[in-house]
């Protein structure tokens, strides 16, 4: 199985966070020669999901990402994807858009990744940004692809804003025998969160490429049922849903 770098250390993709991830497809190439290696992708999920909990209120949202690397190692880039926050938090934000840098190690045949990320949220009337330190370290075994990271918001994050968060996560995705472009994917991810109740989030389903396109169906689900379980949740809307059990699908073009 080959590993595609999308964006970094944000469990996006098919996961909590759609948009980016190391996916199992080959990575796009510009010339051979040339010092920077520029991809993405675009898509559509039928639910937009942040490390479990729903940024869609659980509806279809346009996603897609773009990454610049330089063959440092070192890549700055974007990812984000339509919202509509239940509480019209942020003012009523409808884009999230979020840039990062970082940079891509080799450590004894495993990748690490250090990131700085400014999780952003625009187009209403009030907007934000959440910045978040990131690493992980991953590695393709032919038979599975593993990744851990950890991520820290020392501001909060979206769901609970001025709350730290320290979030930890496993991926593990296994390739199909016999079918190489059908993957299951798994993740599970514990958040840390100064004087809220720890909230985890866990996520099982299928990657299938068709060329450059990839179909994915998602189960997630958080240990966030309602609002009521954390007094920091944004209500409103289907809010009493934005953590529970989906399943979600999504079609996505790489170049």
């Amino acid at each position: 199985m080959t590993a595609r770098f999308l964006s970094p250390s944000a469990a996006l993709g098919p996961f909590a966070a759609v948009a980016a991830c190391f996916c199992a497809a080959p990575a796009a190439q510009t010339d051979d020669s040339a010092p920077v290696t520029v991809f993405g992708a675009l898509g559509a999920v039928t639910d937009y999901r942040d490390r479990g909990v729903s940024l869609s209120d659980q509806d279809v949202s346009l996603v897609g990402s773009l990454t610049l690397e330089h063959d440092s190692g070192v890549y700055i880039g974007a990812h984000g994807g339509g919202v509509r926050v239940p509480g019209r938090l942020f003012g009523g934000a409808d884009v999230r858009l979020s840039p990062y840098v970082g940079y891509l190690a080799d450590v004894d045949g495993f990748t690490l990744d250090l990131s700085f990320e400014l999780d952003g949220f625009e187009g209403g009337e009030e907007g934000r940004f959440f910045p978040e330190i990131k690493t992980s370290l991953s590695r393709d075994f032919g038979l599975f692809y593993t990744r851990a990271g950890l991520a820290y918001a020392f501001d909060g994050r979206w769901l609970t804003p001025e709350t730290d968060s320290l979030y930890g996560y496993f991926d593990l995705e296994v390739p199909v025998p016999g079918l190489p472009a059908l993957t299951v994917l798994t993740h599970v991810g514990h958040d840390l969160r100064d004087g809220r109740s720890d909230l985890v989030d866990w996520s099982a389903g299928l990657s299938w490429f068709v060329g450059d396109f990839e179909l994915s169906a998602v189960w997630s689900d958080t240990s966030l049922d309602s609002p009521a379980a954390d007094p920091g949740t944004p209500r409103g809307g289907r809010g009493d849903t934005l953590g529970e059990g989906n399943l979600s699908f999504g079609l996505r073009l790489y170049f």
